[in-house]
């Protein structure tokens, strides 16, 4: 039977980010381990620049990992031309962005480098740590997923990895996001709170275009939200009639989702 309590609680939050990009590919997410690898090229080119800004300004980046490959050889991150979108992938690119943090972290201000990039760094370490989680999960630890494994899975009619719908969610987040800038996200519980956060020099007159967009997807998302949330209630009603609104058991009621004030 359908767990209730599992989709109440991936309806407890909304989180609405607004994102300046430097380009729009418009780009559908591919459902397999295509994902995965096109996902390490683009923290492998952030990286590569993010490292760049820390040379730029005087500084090393100690640390920082190279990739052991299948025959146990290793290249220097620097000549790494990622092709795989596997455990050992995303634990190296987690370790060099960790590295790179680090070594941001001791160079003087100012230095050149792009204040933006911290928070991205940290996005890229949590994503990759995430995907390492999900491969361990089903079972992937010691997998090679590259091109050709998908594309021959791709020819056989099948999607390899197969994931499922929570993972393909969660890697369509990691995906969207990328290594763009967030320059406002409203994060909306259905308790009523509500938590509007704006990247720094984004929150002056010359940025009211991009608040006013911003708040026009939070209309949006909040209507779609509401509307998950009133179909969770009648769910939960057709499955467990006489549930909590009568105040006994089944499953708790759900509160109407909150309006965003500005």
């Amino acid at each position: 039977m359908t767990d209730f309590g599992d989709i109440a609680g991936k309806l407890l939050t909304l989180e609405i980010d607004t994102i300046v990009s430097d380009g729009i590919a418009a780009e559908r997410m591919p459902t397999d381990g295509q994902a995965l690898i096109r996902i390490a090229q683009l923290y492998k080119d952030f990286l590569g620049r993010a490292i760049g800004e820390v040379r730029d300004a005087g500084s090393t980046v100690a640390g920082l990992p190279g990739f052991r490959g299948e025959d146990g050889g290793t290249t220097a991150f620097d000549d790494w031309d990622v092709a795989t979108g596997g455990l050992r992938t995303f634990g190296t690119l987690r370790r060099a962005a960790q590295a790179c943090q680090t070594a941001r972290a001791a160079v003087p201000r100012p230095n050149g480098m792009r204040g933006e990039h911290e928070p991205i760094l940290a996005r890229v370490a949590g994503s990759c740590g995430d995907i390492q989680a999900i491969l361990r999960r089903m079972g992937l630890k010691e997998v090679t997923i590259d091109e050709p494994s998908v594309e021959w899975a791709e020819e056989s009619g099948t999607a390899w990895p197969a994931f499922d719908r929570d993972t393909i969610l969660a890697l369509r987040r990691i995906w969207e996001t990328g290594v763009d800038v967030i320059v406002m996200q409203t994060m909306v519980r259905l308790d009523g709170g509500v938590t509007t956060r704006v990247l720094d020099g984004w929150d002056g007159p010359e940025a009211a275009p991009v608040h006013d967009l911003h708040y026009r997807g939070v209309d949006i998302a909040l209507a779609r939200w509401g509307f998950l949330v009133q179909t969770a209630k009648d769910l939960a009603g057709f499955f467990f009639p006489g549930g909590s609104d009568r105040g006994g058991g089944g499953t708790p009621a759900l509160p109407p989702a909150p309006a965003v004030a500005r």
